[in-house]
């Protein structure tokens, strides 16, 4: 698996070590889940700039008060889906 973009964003920001751990197993799950998909979001050129966009959707929610793991991994997965990438 490649750097995860996730790690250096959240350098910027000043979570507690909970909300740290929430936002990785948010990302990682959603992550997962466009995987297994076979989404093009996960394919080739596209996977570096999908995984970015997801890590800052989820940041995003995160730093406007969504707590919960399961709304965060669908709002993220909802959010993907409408994303279209240029092929690579």
């Amino acid at each position: 698996m490649t750097t995860m973009p996730l790690a250096s964003l959240l350098k910027q920001y000043d979570f507690e070590f909970d909300t740290t751990r929430l936002l990785t197993n948010a990302f990682d799950e959603a992550w997962a889940k466009i995987i297994a998909s076979r989404s093009p979001l996960a394919n080739g050129g596209n996977a570096a700039d999908a995984r970015t966009l997801l890590a800052i959707w989820i940041i995003d929610k995160t730093k406007a008060g969504e707590h919960d793991a399961k709304r965060l991994v669908e709002g993220a997965l909802e959010y993907m889906a409408e994303l279209a990438l240029p092929d690579r």
